[in-house]
């Protein structure tokens, strides 16, 4: 039986560790899903009214990004996800920009510090990380700039 799970402001990260299966961190809790990473990102785009290739493209109109591009999962609260690989890859990890608080490089892996200081060493490159944010910030800062002139 497939677990249904939808992003919150609460989820920390989205962890691949099977084909089929991911850990989940949130807050105050961890556990397993059983679902792709990128189908579960999709899944909570469409419940909050779209669809994961309809966020992208409103990155790539926001701030001109297509490739591995970071997406607003939910305006209101503004949950910017960021990715780590291509999201048709298996190991496809999800980051939440909003919850991320510092990122250290450790060698060739990186250590992701959060909100409630919870730490995570992820074996990825801190300049993936540090790419990624830029793009986060970006995003950001037209997402909050577009819904001024609103």
């Amino acid at each position: 039986m497939k677990r249904e799970y939808e992003i919150n402001a609460s989820t920390l990260v989205i962890l691949p560790i099977e084909e089929e299966k991911c850990r989940v961190y949130e807050y105050d809790k961890e556990f397993i899903v059983k679902r792709q990473s990128t189908k579960i990102i999709n899944d909570s785009c469409m419940f909050f009214g779209s669809s994961l290739n309809g966020r992208q493209y409103g990155t790539k109109k926001l701030i001109n990004v297509a490739v591995k591009a970071p997406i607003i999962i939910e305006e209101s609260k503004k949950i910017i996800f960021f990715l780590t690989t291509s999201p048709r890859q298996d190991n496809c990890t999800w980051i939440s920009f909003n919850n991320l608080i510092k990122y250290e490089k450790n060698e060739d892996k990186t250590i992701l510090t959060f909100k409630n200081n919870k730490q995570i060493e992820l074996d990825l490159s801190y300049n993936i990380v540090d790419n990624q944010i830029v793009r986060c910030i970006k995003l950001e800062k037209a997402f909050i700039k577009r819904k001024k002139v609103i």
